[in-house]
């Protein structure tokens, strides 16, 4: 992967640019399939600690997880699994969503 700085192409490596100001130039499929791989790994790691979060929340408060299941139920039913257009409908759903944030620490 090169790297456009102050005009001058300069090859990456690791750790050694400052991507806040510089210029990503792709050098073809590699370097975006690498890009790709890189974003799927960090999304990946923040969906599985939110996850995470989530369940050890849940755990810690049941109350909170029963009306949870009974706002779930009310909305949905026991029919179909929640979409995202149920979420409109489902305001505890959403400040439960809101509230795990917070507790969200993703180290590496």
């Amino acid at each position: 992967m090169l790297v456009q700085k102050n005009g001058d192409l300069t090859e990456n490596r690791l750790g050694k640019t400052n991507f806040s100001s510089s210029r990503l130039v792709c050098d073809g499929d590699k370097s975006s399939s690498g890009l790709g791989g890189v974003l799927l790994q960090g999304a990946s790691t923040t969906t599985s600690a939110y996850l995470q979060t989530l369940v050890l929340a849940l755990v810690q408060y049941p109350e909170v997880q029963r009306k949870a299941h009974e706002e779930i139920d009310r909305v949905v039913g026991s029919e179909r699994a929640p979409t995202i257009q149920d979420l409109e409908s489902m305001p505890y759903i959403r400040a439960i969503i809101n509230e795990v944030l917070p507790f969200l620490y993703i180290a590496d």
